[in-house]
């Protein structure tokens, strides 16, 4: 109720609110485009619309009921998922975050491309794609399966491991440390969809 209207009066156009329902309890995502880093040299839209003083003393107040925070810049990743339909809004992700280790990117890039190969032919609704670029692990890969319904995920599992055994997929062994599974569901009223363009 605060810190919505002051990003849009401090010039923040778009950003995307996600909850999550399977994984940490309580977590919540909030992701906004960069058009590029040099974008960061300039104050922030919080500061814009309440001055440093004012931002810290809102944020300040985050601690009540937000037990930690963490920031990265994340780039994304178009060439390692499936672009949805214009003007998709999303409702449910399926989130696979993949820890590569140093020197075996192109590895997982090669293996995980294949992977959307067979995920394009399911009934996924798409899949963002990107890698932590600061602010993490630059070995850390996020792919996004977007569904519209848990039913729409149910149907997705018995596909998704037919068309990886005839397309003949190895296990990524060997160049995945760790995988994670997540979902999130995307929520409208925490959002602020980009400008039509």
């Amino acid at each position: 109720n605060d810190v919505f209207p002051a990003m849009r009066k401090g010039g923040a156009t778009e950003w995307g609110g996600w909850r999550i329902h399977a994984g940490d309890s309580g977590e919540y995502i909030f992701t906004t485009p960069l058009a590029s880093l040099a974008q960061r040299d300039q104050p922030g839209p919080l500061i814009k619309a309440l001055g440093l003083d004012g931002m810290k003393i809102l944020l300040g107040r985050m601690h009540k009921y937000v037990g930690n925070t963490r920031a990265c810049i994340h780039m994304g990743r178009s060439d390692l998922g499936i672009e949805p339909a214009t003007g998709y809004a999303p409702k449910l992700g399926f989130q696979v975050r993949a820890m590569v280790p140093p020197g075996r990117n192109q590895d997982y890039e090669r293996w995980i491309k294949g992977v959307m190969g067979v995920i394009k032919n399911t009934n996924a609704q798409g899949a963002y794609a990107g890698q932590i670029l600061f602010g993490g692990n630059p070995g850390e890969y996020h792919s996004v399966i977007l569904f519209d319904t848990y039913a729409d995920l149910d149907r997705f599992g018995p596909a998704f491991s037919k068309g990886m055994e005839a397309a003949n997929i190895p296990s990524p062994v060997g160049f995945v440390e760790k995988m994670e599974y997540r979902i999130y569901e995307y929520v409208p009223e925490l959002s602020q969809p980009a400008p039509a363009r």
